[in-house]
């Protein structure tokens, strides 16, 4: 699903008609199977501890708060213990101007 004018070819009537037409038709698959729309509650928090798993209203704040720190926690030790290797560098290409 487009996220920008760029996505929608800066308006394209086609472009729009199409984005139109696919939205209509999963609200509707939607309607009829809800456990494909997800949690449609509003995120409260989605960056640092809540990043993996954003905390959303209606939540339990406490138990929220005290399994993202334990996530991280997790996350950061693993990351600890299995460190990626470093990525290569590239090779800076050789520009040749004789001619």
């Amino acid at each position: 699903m487009p996220r920008s004018w760029q996505g929608i070819n800066k308006g394209d009537p086609e472009t729009v008609k199409h984005w139109h037409t696919q939205m209509a038709q999963r609200e509707k698959l939607e309607e009829k199977y809800p456990e494909l729309g997800g949690d449609r509650r509003p995120v409260l928090a989605h960056e640092g501890i809540f990043a993996s798993n954003p905390l959303r209203l209606g939540d339990d704040i406490p138990s929220a708060v005290a399994n993202a720190v334990t996530a991280d926690r997790a996350r950061s030790q693993a990351a600890a213990e299995n460190p990626s290797p470093a990525p290569a560098t590239p090779v800076a290409a050789k520009h040749s101007h004789s001619k």
